[in-house]
């Protein structure tokens, strides 16, 4: 197995980290958001994520000022909702080392260059660079100039995109967790695309890769561990039917931690068989053939495949099989033996 280090983790090939994504499902207010870092450790979670936004910078007057009807409990403009669901420097700080007191990481994406230096004031060693920023050049280059570890999604990139992406991240290879994206909320099975992950390993081996998922389910996420994803993503939430923006599009705890199970099973799948197991001894023993001798056979003699029945039990590992011994292969025998008797592998 290989292991990597990213950040504060031992990465093995085979194992596969889960994001809660918080992101905005806090609504602006700091207890929720601590029930929640709590309900998600609880469910399985090994880092939480959370969203930041300097609106500012990130967004132009006209649309933050536009009619925006997707949360009206918290207002009728994104400027409105937006400002609900920020959360300031102190709150940060509360939700970071209650995070780290359960053994959790904490992190956050940075959506502009105004919220990359609030995150780097709480010593993050980890910034997301979210589907919608993949594209923002300069903020990657940035956070890459801080030495942070990078995970990064790719919705709304092509291909050739990605490519570039890739080749811009290279030298920064160690600190860079690539994650396969596609930004529809919630995503059909039908275009989760889930091999892309085998794609992604194989034009960027020297990556951590992961998947961020907006599915209903478990399905793609199951996949994409088993393809190798080293960190899954997926919205966290105490309840769908809370107002907000992501909430709908969430896990819940209950969900979560289902999820969180069925992961560690996918692990303990993982690997590749080189030897046999001990566990498979019995039914190897009893139940593979070995070769019989049809006659008496004096030492020194040629032997061939059709001086022998193969039968079961092998009984015994010493014991040599028709595959060893091969369809048109001559052998001279080292012992006598007699009808009846079962050909070693160290008798030719």
């Amino acid at each position: 197995m290989t292991y990597k280090k990213f950040s504060k983790l031992p990465i093995l090939s085979n194992s596969t980290f889960l994001i809660a994504e918080i992101g905005l499902n806090h609504n602006g207010n700091l207890d929720l958001c601590l029930e929640m870092v709590k309900e998600a450790a609880k469910a399985g979670a090994s880092l939480i994520k959370l969203q930041k936004r300097d609106i500012n910078s990130l967004m132009t007057d006209d649309q933050l000022d536009r009619d925006f009807f997707k949360v009206p409990t918290f207002g009728s403009t994104q400027r409105e909702v937006r400002l609900k669901n920020e959360l300031n420097l102190e709150e940060y700080r509360q939700i970071y080392k209650y995070t780290n007191s359960l053994g959790l990481i904490p992190f956050a994406t940075a959506f502009d260059l105004e919220s990359l230096d609030f995150l780097c004031s709480l010593d993050s060693e980890i910034i997301k660079i979210a589907s919608h920023s993949s594209s923002n050049i300069a903020l990657i280059k940035e956070a890459l100039e801080r030495n942070l570890s990078l995970i990064i999604s790719t919705g709304g990139l092509s291909r050739k995109q990605i490519i570039k992406l890739g080749n811009f991240l290279l030298p920064h290879k160690d600190k860079v967790c690539l994650m396969h994206c596609t930004s529809a909320y919630p995503c059909p099975s039908n275009e989760a695309f889930t091999d892309t992950i085998t794609w992604f390993k194989e034009e960027f081996p020297d990556f951590l890769i992961g998947f961020s998922s907006h599915e209903d389910g478990y399905a793609a996420s199951i996949t994409a561990s088993i393809l190798g994803a080293n960190f899954i993503e997926r919205h966290f939430t105490l309840s769908r039917a809370m107002p907000g923006f992501d909430h709908c599009i969430s896990m819940e705890p209950h969900e979560f931690k289902e999820l969180s199970l069925l992961l560690k099973k996918c692990s303990l799948t993982r690997g590749t068989k080189t030897k046999i197991l001990d566990s498979e001894l019995s039914a190897k023993l009893n139940y593979h053939s070995g070769l019989y001798s049809k006659r008496a056979i004096k030492k020194g003699e040629n032997i061939k495949l059709d001086d022998f029945e193969i039968l079961q039990p092998l009984k015994s590992l010493e014991n040599i099989t028709s595959l060893e011994f091969g369809i048109n292969q001559e052998f001279i025998i080292k012992r006598s033996i007699n009808k009846g008797d079962q050909l070693k592998k160290d008798d030719i």
